[in-house]
């Protein structure tokens, strides 16, 4: 250290420090990657990856197909009360 003035000492010694804590995320992030890609699964209908972290748990399927399968009951639903109201576009048109 001789011939170094304090504020180069102090700087070195920050820039230390915080290259040490750069590190520490990094191996953070990649330590939580590693088990995220160690639990994933595909969904079983379309085949995109979930990961544990969504909520789901595994051989569930992915939001998309779950949001397109609860609005094709909700249609089939619809469908089928209208057919019993005599549906269609008149449907509210009574038959004489």
């Amino acid at each position: 250290m001789a011939g170094r003035t304090p504020v180069a000492v102090r700087c070195e010694t920050r820039r230390e420090a915080r290259d040490a804590e750069l590190d520490r995320a990094r191996r953070e992030q990649d330590e939580r990657f590693r088990r995220l890609e160690a639990g994933k699964w595909p969904c079983p209908t379309c085949q995109r990856p979930l990961y544990p972290e969504d909520g789901d748990t595994s051989g569930d399927e992915c939001g998309p197909c779950q949001s397109y399968r609860r609005r094709a009951a909700e249609e089939a639903t619809t469908r089928e009360d209208d057919q019993a109201k005599g549906g269609g576009i008149l449907g509210w048109r009574h038959r004489t």
